[in-house]
């Protein structure tokens, strides 16, 4: 699971994450990402032409949180948060995050 984009649920409070995954494990969740309510604004504000930079916020967040995590994949004719941004830029999200590091 590890590079892959995902939603997380989180509880007290609640809050839904979404971003790339680096690690899971028994301590919590590493990921580099933003609030879900926040993606459509943060997507607007990038702008189409380069240069510019991108950034996530890297999270951290214990286990006793995590409610559950759900990988970031289209529902039908929905698109997935990780496809909206792909059609906006026209690249790969992989092409502009490259390998989280702690």
């Amino acid at each position: 699971m590890k590079g892959s984009t995902v939603i997380v649920y989180l509880r007290e409070p609640r809050e839904r994450m979404w971003g790339i995954l680096h690690s899971i494990d028994v301590t919590g969740l590493y990921m580099q990402g933003l609030d879900v309510n926040s993606f459509d604004q943060w997507l607007s504000d990038i702008p189409k032409e380069e240069p510019f930079t991108l950034t996530l916020s890297k999270l951290f967040f214990p286990m006793h949180r995590v409610e559950k995590v759900l990988v970031d994949e289209s529902t039908g004719s929905i698109p997935s948060l990780s496809e909206k941004f792909e059609a906006r830029m026209g690249k790969k999200l992989s092409d502009f995050f490259p390998s989280f590091e702690q």
